[in-house]
C-alpha cells in the first residue's frame, strides 16, 4: 500500500502540532519535577520532624502480609536507618518478652472490634538497649468492610517513662520520709484543706486513715473548729510570705489536752513567689516544758544552797563576763552584784588582774582540767587576796567557767609578815658575805697591782734602758756617748711617766725596738734621727712606723702619730 502522500500544508499543521505537543510534555515534565521537588522536601521535613518528635509511622497490609516503616521507625527499632527484617513475626520478636502477648492481644482486640489502638510496651533492640514506645494505630477497611490494614505511628517515650520512674521514685522516697518523721505534720491548701498528713498525726490524733480526712479542713479535723482558729500560723505564713514559729494556744489543746507544742508554718511557693499551699509542723514539747520546770526549781534550790555559802561564787563566760554571782558576803564583791552582771572582767578589773582572770578562764575552757589560783584584789575598800579553784561549768547552753573562792586575807598577811622577817635576816647575811667577799678582792687586787708594777718597771727598764747602756758601751764618738746619754735620761724619766707604762700595759703585742720608736716620735725624733741612734736604715724606721700606727688602731687615719702618742702620755 503506498503512503499517502501529504500536502505540503497537512505536514505544517502535523508539525505545528507536534510542536505544541512537545511543549505541552516540556510544561507537564516541569511540573513532575516540581511536585517531586515539593514531595522530596516534604519527605524530608516530615523525616525531620519524626527524628525531632521522636516518633516513627508504619503500614502493615494483611492481603500481601506486608510492611512498610518510616525512616523514625527504623531509627526508634534498630537505632539508625538500617533496613531490617519487618515480618510481623521479627516485629514481634523485637518486643520485650514481658510485653509481647499484651501486645499480641491488643492488636487482635482492634481487629476483632474495629475500633484503633492506643498501647505502651518495651523493645529490646539489636544493640541490646531497651526502649518504652507509645503505639496508636487505626484499622483500614475495604468498601465491603473487611480490615485490609494497619495504620500506626511509634513514639519512643523512653525518657518520659525515666522521668516519671524517677518522679514517683522521688515521690515514694518523700511519702516515706513523712511518714517517717515523728511529729505531727499537714499539708494544707490556700483554702485549708488538707491534702496531705503523715502517719504519726494519724495516730496522735486517733484518725482512722488517711484518706478520710483529705479534703477536708485542718481546723474541721486537728481542732474540732467550725472556723479558721484565731492564732493560725498557717494563716500568718499566708499573709507574709515567711516562715512562722509560735508556741500553742488554749485552741491547739482542744484535741490534745494538756500537751504544748512547737508550731511551725512554711509557706509552700514557687520562684516567682506565689503561694500553693503550706506545710505546717507541730512538735510535742510537753516533756521538754516538764523538764524546763523541773530544771528551774532546781536552779532555784541551788542558787539558795550558793548564797548560803561564805564563800564567792561566781559563773563566767569565755569572754570574762559575769552570768551569776552568789555570795552571802557582798564586801567579797570588786563592786556591787547587780553592777558586775552582763559585764566582763576586762570592764571592772585592773587591764593586768583581768588578763590573769582570762589566762585562767582560756584554759579551764581549753583543757577542761581543774585550775588552782590565788589573786590580789581590793574590794569593800580593803586589800584582800582570794584563793579558789575554776572548773569548767555548763550553764544556759554554754560552756562557762565556775569560780569558787575563798577569803585567805588573814592567812596572807601572816604569810608576808613571816617572809618579810625571813628577808631581813637573809638581806644581813648577804652584806657580811659581800663585805667578806669586798675585802677578798681588795687584798688580792693588791696582789695583783704589785706584780703589774714589778712587770712593767722590769719591762721598761729592759726595753727603752739597756739597749742604749750596750750602745753606751760600745760607742767611742763623744757626741754619740752624750746623744745617748741624753736618751738614757729621757727614757728614765719615761719609766716613771705614764707613756711607757701605757705602751707596755695596754699595747703589749709591740715589740721592743717599736716601744723605742714609739718613744722617739714622742720626743720629735725624725725617721733619719731615729735611723741613727738605732744604727738602722730610714726604710726600716718607716715600717716600724707603719706597724706601730696598725697595732695602735690609727692606720688609714688622719691622726698625727706624735700628737696622739703625747695625748697617751697625758692621759
Amino acid at each position: 500500500m503506498k503512503k499517502e502522500k501529504k500536502t505540503r500544508g497537512q505536514l505544517i499543521s502535523e508539525l505545528a502540532k507536534l510542536r505544541q505537543r512537545i511543549a505541552e510534555l516540556e510544561k507537564a515534565k516541569v511540573e513532575l519535577e516540581r511536585a517531586e521537588e515539593q514531595l522530596r522536601q516534604t519527605k524530608e521535613v516530615f523525616a525531620r520532624a519524626e527524628q525531632i518528635g521522636r516518633f516513627g509511622h508504619w503500614y502493615r497490609d494483611f492481603a500481601e502480609n506486608k510492611a512498610t516503616w518510616s525512616e523514625g521507625t527504623y531509627r526508634i527499632f534498630s537505632g539508625d536507618s538500617e533496613q531490617l527484617d519487618i515480618s510481623y513475626e521479627a516485629f514481634l520478636a523485637l518486643v520485650h518478652p514481658s510485653d509481647r502477648e499484651l501486645l499480641k492481644s491488643a492488636v487482635e482486640a482492634a481487629l476483632a472490634e474495629g475500633e484503633g489502638l492506643d498501647i505502651e510496651y518495651r523493645i529490646i533492640r539489636p544493640d541490646g538497649t531497651v526502649r518504652n514506645i507509645l503505639s496508636f494505630a487505626e484499622v483500614r477497611f475495604d468498601k465491603s468492610g473487611k480490615p485490609v490494614g494497619l495504620d500506626g505511628t511509634v513514639h519512643d517515650i523512653t525518657k518520659r517513662k525515666h522521668a516519671e520512674e524517677a518522679l514517683h521514685s522521688a515521690h515514694t522516697r518523700l511519702q516515706a520520709t513523712f511518714d517517717a518523721i515523728q511529729e505531727n505534720m499537714n499539708i494544707v491548701d490556700l483554702d485549708f484543706y488538707l491534702t496531705d498528713v503523715n502517719e504519726v498525726l494519724i495516730k496522735n490524733f486517733g484518725l482512722s486513715k488517711r484518706e478520710s480526712v483529705l479534703g477536708r479542713k485542718c481546723f474541721e479535723v486537728l481542732k474540732g473548729r467550725k472556723d479558721i482558729c484565731p492564732n493560725c500560723a498557717v494563716a500568718e505564713a499566708y499573709q507574709s510570705k515567711a516562715p512562722v514559729y509560735r508556741t500553742n494556744t488554749p485552741e491547739d489543746e482542744v484535741r490534745t489536752p494538756g500537751r504544748s507544742f512547737e508550731i511551725f508554718a512554711y509557706p509552700i511557693m514557687d520562684e516567682n513567689g506565689n503561694i500553693s499551699g503550706a506545710v505546717e509542723f507541730a512538735r510535742d514539747i510537753t516533756s521538754r516544758k516538764q523538764a524546763e520546770n523541773e530544771l528551774r526549781e532546781s536552779e532555784e534550790r541551788f542558787r539558795a544552797v550558793l548564797e548560803a555559802v561564805p564563800d564567792l561564787m561566781i559563773v563566767s563566760d569565755a569572754e570574762g563576763r559575769y552570768r551569776e554571782i552568789f555570795t552571802a558576803n557582798s564586801d567579797l564583791l570588786y563592786a556591787p552584784a547587780d553592777q558586775l552582771l552582763d559585764k566582763t572582767v576586762h570592764d571592772v578589773l585592773p587591764p593586768e588582774d583581768a588578763q590573769q582572770m582570762q589566762e585562767v578562764i582560756d584554759r579551764v575552757l581549753a583543757t577542761g582540767k581543774l585550775q588552782l589560783y590565788e589573786h590580789g584584789l581590793k574590794t569593800g575598800g580593803i586589800d584582800r587576796w582570794f584563793a579558789g579553784r575554776a572548773t569548767k561549768f555548763s550553764f544556759q547552753n554554754a560552756d562557762c567557767v565556775l569560780w569558787c573562792a575563798r577569803d585567805i586575807t588573814a592567812r596572807k598577811k601572816a604569810e608576808d609578815a613571816l617572809r618579810k622577817s625571813e628577808a631581813e635576816l637573809t638581806a644581813q647575811s648577804r652584806h657580811l658575805e659581800e663585805v667578806n667577799a669586798a675585802l677578798k678582792v681588795l687584798l688580792r687586787q693588791r696582789e695583783n697591782d704589785k706584780a703589774d708594777l714589778e712587770q712593767r718597771l722590769h719591762a721598761n727598764v729592759k726595753e727603752l734602758v739597756m739597749p742604749y747602756i750596750e750602745k753606751l758601751k760600745n760607742s767611742r764618738s763623744h757626741s754619740d756617748r752624750m746623744t745617748l746619754f741624753g736618751i738614757l735620761e729621757s727614757n728614765m724619766k719615761e719609766i716613771v711617766s705614764p707613756l711607757a707604762n701605757k705602751l707596755s700595759s695596754r699595747f703589749l703585742n709591740l715589740t721592743p725596738t717599736e716601744i723605742q720608736v714609739a718613744s722617739l716620735i714622742k720626743d720629735g725624733k725624725t725617721s733619719k734621727e731615729i735611723a741613727a741612734l738605732l744604727n738602722a736604715s730610714e726604710h726600716t724606721i718607716r715600717s716600724h712606723r707603719f706597724h706601730i700606727r696598725s697595732k695602735l688602731g690609727i692606720k688609714n687615719k688622719k691622726v698625727n702619730m706624735r700628737s696622739y702618742l703625747k695625748s697617751l702620755h697625758h692621759e
